[in-house]
């Protein structure tokens, strides 16, 4: 997770790196927009929880088929976006992005988030928040958008039906 992005044209006979500029090279998450494939959101921080996680320094965005990023304003060194493990796009709509998070822990808690930004990334809304609970994955279904799924970890697996505003558990 501590190599950035790379990219290879050859089948993997020899790799560039893409992100020779970002500050953390912990990428954990990768999502290529289906309805414009020039754009590309990476998120960093190990998501997942292990030991000694590497910190992100939040979501990324490449706008040109990953030879150039920036990071998200909203994001940059917000510890709500420390650790992002799971990003999905719209598939009809590049500017409709779902994230789900974890911040560092300060003390004995910290939390975990599914955020939501339909502007690509310019601003972000949580959607479902839980403290001391990992949200670890976030799913779409390939037939409808509107309909996703989250795993919370020891918890079990929420759903929504209108493109992540609403969570329940099932």
């Amino acid at each position: 997770v501590g190599g950035g992005i790379w990219h290879t044209e050859n089948a993997g006979d020899s790799w560039t790196l893409l992100t020779p500029d970002i500050t953390s090279m912990a990428t954990s998450s990768l999502a290529m927009a289906p309805s414009n494939t020039d754009v590309i959101y990476a998120g960093t921080g190990e998501g997942i929880g292990s030991l000694p996680a590497i910190m992100g320094t939040g979501i990324y965005k490449s706008t040109d088929r990953g030879k150039t990023w920036n990071v998200l304003e909203q994001t940059a060194n917000n510890n709500d976006f420390a650790y992002i493990s799971r990003i999905i796009i719209n598939p009809d709509d590049e500017n409709e992005v779902l994230v789900c998070t974890r911040s560092k822990r300060f003390g004995g808690s910290r939390s975990s988030r599914i955020y939501k930004s339909t502007d690509g990334g310019i601003t972000w809304d949580s959607k479902l928040s839980r403290n001391n609970t990992l949200i670890q994955q976030l799913v779409a279904s390939p037939h409808d958008f509107n309909i996703q799924y989250a795993t919370l970890n020891r918890v079990g697996v929420y759903r929504s039906t209108n493109a992540g505003e609403t969570w329940s558990p099932i």
